[in-house]
């Protein structure tokens, strides 16, 4: 469910990081992502969540993404990811954590169901 909301949620097909930049950034706030914008809308971002560190780039029509696992400043494991497998990343990282946090937890509550 979490995922189709992110779906939902991600932006149009021609600026696909817009609105899950915005969810990111109530979720997470500045101190956890960074985004880059040009002409109004996001080209790229680096969320951290916990010990994942998500990147994400416009490429064309493209999203080119990759998924970090991190440990003590030592990647375990880099996975590169299309946009629909960013989404599906995310939200599996994003549910055990709200959880335990309650501004991630707020704005995921906050998604509307599709």
């Amino acid at each position: 469910m979490l995922c189709l909301a992110l779906i939902a949620r991600s932006g149009p097909v021609d600026h696909p990081l817009d609105g899950l930049v915005g969810l990111l950034g109530d979720a997470l706030g500045e101190r956890h992502l960074s985004a880059e914008e040009a002409g109004g809308h996001v080209t790229g971002f680096q969320a951290t969540l916990g010990d994942r560190r998500f990147e994400a780039r416009v490429q064309g029509t493209e999203v080119e993404a990759s998924d970090v696992h991190e440990v003590g400043g030592v990647v375990i494991r880099r996975q590169q990811l299309d946009h629909g497998g960013l989404l599906a990343e995310l939200a599996m990282v994003m549910a055990p954590l709200a959880a335990r946090d309650p501004r991630l937890r707020a704005a995921l509550v906050s998604l509307p169901t599709p």
